[in-house]
């Protein structure tokens, strides 16, 4: 069948004739078997994140990302450069409202916490929350004193593994890959000396806490979304690789 007529009226034609070829018993079958894999999909990352438990000092990333979902307000943005506590971030935020999160995709890094700085210029309203990496947040640090300067609404949070453990993940990946031992990982690491982020943050005149375990975490997070203008919450977390 050819349809000569606007594009508005050939598409209506079109969808009618697939809906004739479609059976309604298909599509709910192909449905379901989309929501099962999905559920699946979900099981399989929750085994993921549980494979890495929280230490006495340092929380596992999906323990973090959790406890946060279940404490932000739902006016929230979240602006994510938090790289592979992003999965976790995700999988318990489940974003689903337009303009409530935005991601900094892979290529560069550092551009987390300006941008959010810049979304609380565009959104004066809005709770902004503001998560990185460590080795994101070393990028642009001054970007803290921006946000003391102009009162800005930011909760920055910045998960500190003490390492850049993405490309600690790559390295691994390709070990793998080419069938090789298990190596170092030279230069990949964020300590020796270690990074104080809730001090620097201080040294700029904002509210700052470091904590490592969920529940000086959930207090940190209430208290930070009572108090009015930007703070830090500096969360030390178990660096381990997946195996």
């Amino acid at each position: 069948m050819v349809a000569q007529a606007s594009i508005k009226t050939s598409l209506t034609k079109v969808i009618a004739e697939v809906k004739k070829l479609a059976k309604t018993n298909d599509i709910e079958k192909r449905r379901e078997k989309v929501k099962m894999r999905k559920l699946e999909a979900r099981k399989q990352q929750q085994a993921r994140f549980d494979a890495i438990p929280d230490l006495p000092d340092a929380m596992a990333p999906g323990t973090m990302m959790r406890t946060l979902a279940e404490e932000l307000p739902g006016y929230c943005l979240v602006y994510d450069e938090s790289i592979t506590s992003t999965p976790p971030l995700q999988h318990y935020l489940q974003p689903s409202v337009p303009g409530s999160y935005i991601l900094s995709r892979g290529g560069c890094i550092g551009v987390g916490w300006p941008g959010a700085v810049g979304a609380s210029f565009a959104e004066p309203k809005r709770q902004i929350i503001a998560v990185s990496a460590d080795g994101s947040a070393i990028f642009a640090l001054q970007c803290l004193w921006t946000a003391v300067r102009y009162r800005r609404n930011i909760i920055f949070i910045v998960c500190n593994n003490q390492a850049y453990r993405i490309l600690k993940i790559n390295m691994q990946y390709y070990w793998q890959t080419i069938g090789a031992s298990p190596g170092e990982f030279p230069f990949m690491n964020l300590n020796e000396p270690n990074i104080c982020f809730s001090e620097l943050a201080a040294g700029f005149g904002m509210q700052a806490i470091t904590v490592s375990v969920p529940n000086a975490f959930r207090g940190a997070i209430r208290e930070s979304l009572a108090n009015e203008g930007p703070s830090l919450i500096e969360v030390i977390l178990n660096g381990a690789l997946e195996q």
